[in-house]
């Protein structure tokens, strides 16, 4: 997105803090860092992904879906699954993970396959992006559900 200078020409010395707060604002807006950021403002869960298509026809669209999901709690958790629900309004299921064990305070690389409608994919294209659900086990043996923040970004090599 380009930047454009909305205000006048400013000396050296008053540079500082408006520079500053530019760099502060370009690097919450950027996909992984917001992610991070968000995670840090006490969400239980966030996860960078990559998309990639598998297969195109006039009907569908299927994809694999890499994550790397992290743990922000304090505590690890069992029987972690990923739901992904497409955006548009009939919000259904196009995805979900097989379980997996997420460390206290680490992360887990997490594979997903989804179709889409050709319908759908069109907005996605679009830029109506999916919503992310993590459903896992607590340390009292309840079944959880909660959005996670994600964002589409780097996920590390080989997982």
């Amino acid at each position: 997105m380009p930047v454009t200078a909305t205000h006048p020409v400013r000396s050296r010395s008053s540079l500082g803090p408006v520079l500053t707060a530019s760099i502060l604002v370009l690097v919450m807006t950027g996909t992984p860092w917001r992610q991070c950021a968000l995670a840090a403002d006490g969400r239980d869960f966030s996860a960078l992904y990559s998309v990639v298509p598998v297969a195109v026809s006039e009907d569908e669209v299927r994809f694999a879906l890499s994550l790397q999901l992290s743990n922000h709690r304090g505590e690890a958790v069992s029987g972690v699954s990923i739901r992904v629900v497409a955006c548009g309004p009939d919000r259904r299921e196009v995805g979900l993970s097989a379980p997996t064990e997420l460390p206290q305070q680490g992360s887990a690389p997490v594979s997903v396959e989804m179709v889409l409608t050709g319908s759908e994919y069109e907005v996605w294209q679009a830029g109506c992006e999916p919503t992310f659900e993590v459903s896992y086990t607590d340390t009292e043996g309840q079944e959880r559900r909660t959005p996670i923040e994600a964002a589409q970004g780097p996920v590390p090599a080989g997982e």
